[in-house]
């Protein structure tokens, strides 16, 4: 069950050897014999010759562990004929050395001496120092085994010499090695010091190069930060500059509002009021009918224009006015009307549930609004009942609601003078005014609700 691959069973021969040569360290020499010979048969059959002397060797040394030295002869002879072959002048005089040494265990030391002086001359001749001492050690024992004790003794000789001659060489060629070794590791220390040096102005200059950007980098955070901080400053000191403007803007249009307010009260007020005054005494006077008409009309326009003023001095006297006082004057504008219309019932109803502030012109404006309403109600609808009901909760809102016969589309979409005049009103004070038909008609007055957004 093998391979038929030449190029794997060219291996066989090692790899039985190298197997054989383990079996001969667990002491197992009979599995170490049965597989160095199969070894062995490989190496012949492949040619192998390297492989070939390798396995004679461990052949030779399984023979003599085994006990049988004197089949160990044969394989060690062939294994010195199969080097000189390859011809490898190192591995010949090794094996040389190794059939001496068997030689001089097993009584044929003359075979021994001269295999080891041909070693030894092969060793001169091609230099090979390191396998001497070996080959002079074996060749003592060769003498000693011969018992040639003077020629023992001389080669002992040779061999302290020669130590002492290789320990000498030795200690020059490591002397030499050792101060090669110092020349160059001096040289590769100055190369690593200069190479750190420059490694380390190189980090110097990347650091200098980061800590430049970083610096830079710091110094336009903070001028960016200052530069904010002063911006929001300057906001701060024109929102306070307009908000200290506003303020005495707002306080100078109270004062002048408030001295109109008294100029009017004081001035106009006092004037008005005389002309009714004198009206009504001049009503005493007989006179003719027509006169009485137009002293009549006379006494009506006088009496509008001071309840006029009245209302204009009511509203420039406050700062701003809350719902629930825009519908008590509303009540009371009724209550003045109301004799004057004893077949119309008219009423407040109120639903205030939140009382929102007006300034002083939308209060006036309201007003006015609800006036002209409520006129408009009593002269052109023919109605019997008028409601005017005021609502707040979320937002505010009014409605000016009769029972009359309604008004004209034609009057709504053209905006008669008195309807264009409620509207520009709303419009100015930023309020929706619908106009709605059903039973009588309803006048509607709100603010603009923006998208997004919830209207007080």
């Amino acid at each position: 069950h093998t391979t038929a691959d030449t190029a794997l069973q060219e291996k066989y021969g090692i790899l039985f050897a190298n197997l054989a040569l383990n079996y001969n360290g667990l002491a197992k020499t009979d599995s170490g014999l049965y597989y160095i010979h199969k070894a062995i048969d490989y190496s012949r059959k492949n040619e192998n010759l390297f492989a070939l002397s390798n396995s004679l060797a461990i052949e030779a040394q399984l023979y003599v562990r085994a006990g049988m030295n004197e089949l160990a002869e044969t394989p060690l002879k062939e294994m010195v004929e199969i080097r000189k072959l390859i011809g490898d002048p190192f591995y010949i005089v090794s094996d040389m050395s190794q059939l001496s040494l068997y030689y001089a265990h097993n009584g044929q030391p003359e075979k021994g001496i001269a295999l080891c002086e041909e070693g030894i001359a092969i060793a001169k001749q091609y230099k090979i120092d390191t396998k001497l001492f070996f080959l002079y050690s074996v060749l003592a024992e060769n003498y000693k085994a011969a018992g040639n004790n003077v020629k023992y003794a001389e080669v002992l000789e040779k061999v302290i010499n020669l130590k002492d001659s290789v320990f000498t060489r030795n200690s020059a060629e490591a002397l030499a090695e050792m101060q090669t070794k110092y020349e160059v590791q001096k040289k590769e220390n100055v190369i690593i010091r200069q190479t750190l040096d420059i490694t380390q102005k190189t980090y110097l200059f990347y650091g200098m190069v980061l800590l430049s950007v970083f610096a830079a980098i710091v110094t336009w955070i903070l001028f960016r930060s200052y530069r904010r901080k002063e911006k929001i400053k300057l906001q701060l000191l024109q929102a306070e500059e307009r908000r200290i403007s506003g303020e005495a803007i707002k306080a100078a249009e109270e004062n002048e509002r408030k001295r109109i307010a008294a100029d009017l009260h004081d001035n106009l007020g006092a004037y008005a009021a005389s002309i009714a005054a004198n009206l009504d005494h001049i009503a005493t006077q007989e006179m003719t009918a027509d006169g009485k008409a137009a002293l009549q009309q006379l006494k009506n326009n006088s009496q509008s224009i001071v309840a006029q003023l009245n209302d204009t001095i009511w509203v420039l006297k406050k700062d701003a006015l809350p719902l629930t006082a825009i519908s008590d004057r509303l009540k009371t504008f009724i209550h003045r009307i109301e004799s004057s219309y004893p077949l119309i019932k008219m009423d407040v109803v109120e639903k205030i549930e939140h009382d929102y502030l007006l300034s002083p012109s939308q209060a006036f404006h309201l007003f006015q609004i609800l006036q002209e309403a409520i006129n408009n109600a009593v002269r052109h609808s023919g109605c019997k009942q008028i409601t005017v009901y005021v609502e707040s909760e979320l937002s505010w809102k009014i409605v000016v609601q009769d029972d009359g016969k309604g008004i004209g589309s034609k009057t709504v979409h053209g905006y008669g003078n008195g309807l264009s005049n409620m509207k520009n009103r709303a419009d100015e004070s930023g309020w929706d005014i619908t106009w709605k038909n059903g039973a009588g008609t309803q006048v509607v007055i709100a603010p603009v609700v923006m998208a997004g957004s919830t209207t007080k």
